[in-house]
């Protein structure tokens, strides 16, 4: 039995209070298999139209704001493991060679706890995306690794930098991205070790 999903389960364990994180491969027929660990890693904000908005998101421009979180989360997480790496814009294109990490916020489920703060337990806060990763060097239209990735949490439970508790909707959000981007940068970590080391 292999235990290389070790650190993601550590690393899901660590994220886990009053929230529930997930991760799931999709399985992609690709014949752009990458030959060698990326020397540089590009982050291209995340797609956010046909997003499907449930309760206070409908109306707040909640996706953007995720977009640019996610963005900058993903470049911070990847710099931070001694990556090379670049940010790009929606609409910016790579050059030809790294990986381009992207994706599509697929779903987001938010409370505005600042209008009804006795009302934050009532449901969970939820933010579903689908991340892919592309070797531009072999297609920049087929990913060789696809993965969803959803986070939940009772709104308003998510903890600030500190490890306070939140006291606002954007301190949950900042939060809620940033455990979605360490899980996405730590999936893209396991298959360069699982595949190159």
């Amino acid at each position: 039995m292999k235990f290389r999903h070790l650190p993601l389960l550590g690393l899901l364990l660590a994220l886990v209070s009053c929230q529930t994180i997930s991760t799931k491969d999709q399985h992609t027929v690709n014949t752009a298999f990458p030959d060698a660990a990326p020397k540089l890693i590009v982050v291209r904000d995340f797609e956010n139209n046909n997003v499907t908005l449930k309760r206070d998101a409908r109306e707040t421009d909640l996706p953007q704001q995720i977009t640019r979180l996610l963005g900058n989360d993903l470049f911070q997480g990847f710099k931070a493991a001694n990556y090379n790496t670049q940010k790009l814009s929606t609409g910016q294109t790579a050059g030809n060679e790294g990986w381009v990490v992207t994706g599509r916020i697929q779903l987001v489920q938010w409370s505005n706890i600042n209008d009804n703060p006795d009302d934050k337990a009532a449901s969970d806060d939820r933010i579903e995306c689908t991340v892919y990763v592309y070797d531009v060097s072999k297609s920049r239209v087929q990913p060789f690794l696809t993965f969803d990735v959803a986070e939940s949490r009772l709104a308003g439970d998510a903890a600030n930098d500190q490890g306070a508790p939140a006291t606002d909707s954007a301190s949950s959000l900042k939060a809620t991205c940033d455990a979605l981007s360490q899980i996405a940068v730590q999936r893209v970590q396991d298959y360069i070790r699982q595949n190159f080391q």
